[in-house]
């Protein structure tokens, strides 16, 4: 990348993402600290009608643009624009795609080239995998939640739980949206229970924006949240330890399922899995998936409940031979 191209990007990033350091800029544009310096006072030029402001801070400085410059409109809606941004966390390195910097630069640029620029707030995640059909009511929630992030308003929400098979009423703080498997889901605050949780949107029966603010947790990381997780089900954790064999064994050490993962080779055709994590029902249909290939070595307690699957499977079969003859 060239230097007046570096510079040109220097310039999307402060109008689309706000006050950034020389950290964060040099790491956004593969470059040193002193380039980017460099950059900045050869581009901060008042008679171009660039001007760059430098804010002091006691954990290191920033920059910023003093007021908007150069920007033109691409005549996109709101929702166009709303939609290029939305689908960066679909388009990155976890879901395969090669090109998820350039892509990521090319949206900076976009956004900041509209005359929206910052007011469109990023509020998706990178947790993604699948496609699934979104009915349109589901859209509409979606955009109802992503502005009650963006202007930090509760939402009350008329919801259905699985566990309980009833409806009830939930007042959230909403922090974040996110997808997984192809399933919209917010994480925020529930004043309910008193403690983060997470709500799929395909389970709002209705919704309300209400005219109260909240105060969002700054220490709140989407990604920090789920980490912990195998899939989003929270809950106790538990210390797996599988036997897995050819060739699913293969297919394991091939990928990384976990950021604390442990796997040691047996011999060619088997492998030793550990890893400790959250979430007891996707962990046991995870390990189910794999049907013969693999054994529980602990806990005991997960062992047990894939035992008693098993032993109710073959009645059911059992019962359903019988009744077929």
């Amino acid at each position: 990348m060239g230097k007046v191209q570096k510079a040109f990007n220097v310039l999307y990033l402060l109008k689309n993402r706000g006050k950034m350091t020389a950290r964060e800029l040099s790491e956004e544009l593969d470059c040193s600290e002193k380039t980017i310096r460099n950059i900045i006072n050869e581009i901060d030029d008042r008679a171009l009608g660039v001007v760059i402001n430098r804010i002091q801070g006691r954990y290191g400085g920033g920059y910023e643009l003093a007021y908007d410059c150069y920007i033109t409109n691409f005549g996109l809606s709101n929702e166009e624009l709303s939609s290029i941004k939305r689908a960066r966390p679909f388009l990155s390195s976890k879901s395969g795609f090669t090109m998820h910097k350039e892509y990521k630069r090319a949206v900076d640029k976009i956004i900041a080239k509209s005359k929206l620029g910052t007011n469109l707030d990023f509020v998706g995640s990178v947790h993604y995998r699948g496609i699934n059909n979104v009915p349109e009511i589901e859209k509409y929630y979606y955009d109802m939640i992503s502005d009650a992030i963006i202007e930090k308003h509760v939402i009350t929400v008329k919801y259905f739980s699985i566990a309980s098979r009833k409806i009830s009423y939930r007042k959230i703080h909403p922090y974040k949206l996110y997808c997984y498997k192809g399933f919209n889901y917010i994480a925020g605050y529930c004043e309910f229970n008193n403690e983060v949780r997470d709500f799929k949107l395909s389970r709002i029966k209705d919704i309300k924006v209400e005219d109260e603010i909240f105060e969002i947790d700054l220490n709140f990381d989407i990604n920090k949240y789920l980490c912990n997780s195998f899939g989003i089900f929270k809950g106790d954790k538990y210390d797996i330890k599988l036997r897995i064999r050819y060739p699913y064994s293969e297919y394991i050490k091939e990928s990384i399922l976990h950021p604390n993962q442990k796997i040691t080779v047996i011999n060619e055709d088997e492998i030793l899995f550990e890893v400790t994590m959250t979430g007891k029902s996707e962990i046991i249909s995870w390990i189910k998936s794999m049907g013969s290939y693999v054994e529980v070595i602990k806990p005991l307690e997960i062992r047990k409940s894939i035992l008693e699957d098993i032993e109710n499977l073959i009645k059911t079969y059992n019962k359903n031979f019988k009744l077929s003859k």
